[in-house]
């Protein structure tokens, strides 16, 4: 269920084929709620604000806020709010990337009428980042910097944003380390007064009714005296593709390649038959230490081009409100990587051209089915897709009408997508020894 609510009103909602679609009036906290009858209670606010909103000269601020969070602040006090956690034996966690800030509380159902109304809320609606506690939120973040540097992926897709796009969406998620230090207190105020608005927030929970949800909600907002609910415009930059070319210079015994098409924002009617396309190619497999050659074509096709060349490759999807990257990535040995990146857009330039068989697209519907089922039994990542959901369409998909959009995708939907998406390779990022890796010019077909 997802309604909006304004404090103290509920405005219904309206079913239609495929979705809830709940009527927006002004200013609202949207209150949402999962199906998911778990013995543990798991509640997400989500601010619509992410690393794509940093300007030019405070890049890294949104990584600064979520570093900065649960600080004292109107009502709590940072010493309260760890002995309420701990207290409660509850978990709090704030993650961030382009466009959400993500505050998540894990606990026992019978106790999160008081996590939200009075430790998750407060923090969230009271903060204040004041200045004498900075110094310790910079030595957290370049500890933060420093743990995720280790994840070449992480760098890559990183790499592979700022090669795709000009402005905001080229922004780090993760500061700069020559900003690191330079967000003050007058900074950060400033983005929370410009984006910490109810409207720009959703609420969802998982093992809780909608009604008590609701209430807890209007629980926690009339605790505060004072609380962001400014009309201030907070409207996203449009995105501006840029089209180029990153690389990373890593001593690696692993190297990495990134290539990135024109992908479709969320709720685009062809997400659906992307996600077959990218499910028909390979995605990454979810046995532990399994093997992902045998998950899709593109792995077979390639390996008929490579001589004893070991490699894996696999598609990401990624979405957002208002644009899309679909993302082929590479690994290889260094000496076989350029090999393997060639032959792969090579294959992908040949599947725009001619298309896909209707055995391929069977077992790509199957395939993401059966990865749209799995996830739904994952209460973590189903949370953070309804608070997405809602956020950027005022709605919450529902299970049973998706899995009808995936079963009905035809083989020539998914050929008109691929034909639409691989016809060129719109930027690339690589991780490795930069001596051995092609350029994007050599992807071109």
């Amino acid at each position: 269920m997802l309604r909006t609510r304004s404090l103290v009103k509920v405005v219904s909602r309206s079913v239609s084929a495929a979705q809830y679609t709940p009527a927006t009036i002004g200013r609202r906290l949207r209150v949402a709620t999962v199906d998911q009858r778990t013995h543990g209670g798991r509640v997400a606010l989500v601010v619509s604000t992410g690393a794509r909103d940093d300007a030019e000269d405070s890049v890294g601020l949104t990584h600064c806020m979520q570093a900065a969070a649960c600080l004292n602040g109107d009502i709590n006090t940072a010493f309260l709010t760890t002995q309420m956690l701990a207290n409660y034996g509850t978990t709090l966690e704030v993650n961030v990337d382009r466009e959400h800030i993500k505050y998540e509380v894990a606990c026992h159902p019978s106790i999160m009428g008081e996590i939200i109304s009075t430790v998750l809320i407060p923090n969230v609606l009271g903060s204040n980042y004041p200045h004498w506690e900075l110094g310790e939120v910079y030595n957290r973040m370049r500890v933060q910097k420093s743990m995720i540097g280790q994840n070449p992926v992480f760098l890559l897709t990183e790499a592979l944003h700022k090669a795709a796009f000009k402005g905001g969406m080229s922004n780090p998620i993760v500061s700069p380390e020559h900003m690191i230090g330079q967000h003050n207190t007058e900074m950060l105020m400033n983005r929370y007064t410009r984006d910490f608005q109810l409207k720009n927030m959703v609420l969802v929970g998982s093992g809780v009714s909608q009604k008590a949800l609701e209430e807890y909600a209007e629980e926690g907002t009339h605790m505060l005296t004072n609380f962001n609910d400014e009309l201030t415009d907070s409207a996203k930059a449009a995105p501006q593709f840029a089209g180029r070319e990153v690389h990373l210079d890593h001593d690696s015994d692993i190297s990495h390649v990134a290539i990135a098409y024109h992908g479709f924002p969320i709720g685009h009617p062809s997400n659906v038959a992307l996600s077959v396309l990218q499910h028909i190619l390979g995605t990454k497999g979810n046995v532990k230490r399994g093997t992902e050659l045998e998950r899709g074509m593109l792995n077979k096709v390639v390996d008929e081009y490579v001589d004893e060349s070991v490699f894996s490759t696999s598609a990401a999807s990624i979405n957002y409100s208002d644009c899309g990257l679909f993302c082929i990535h590479i690994a290889a040995d260094p000496n076989s990587i350029d090999t393997v990146a060639r032959a792969t857009a090579a294959e992908l330039a040949k599947l725009a051209s001619t298309g896909v068989d209707d055995e391929a697209v069977e077992a790509g519907r199957n395939r993401l089915l059966s990865s749209v089922a799995m996830s739904y039994e994952n209460t973590d990542k189903l949370v953070h897709d309804t608070a997405i959901q809602a956020l950027a369409l005022n709605t919450k998909l529902d299970k049973g009408n998706l899995m009808f959009e995936i079963e009905k995708v035809t083989t020539e939907e998914v050929n008109a997508v691929a034909a639409q998406v691989l016809q060129n390779a719109r930027a690339m990022s690589s991780f490795g020894n930069t001596a051995k890796m092609p350029a994007l010019c050599d992807l071109q077909f």
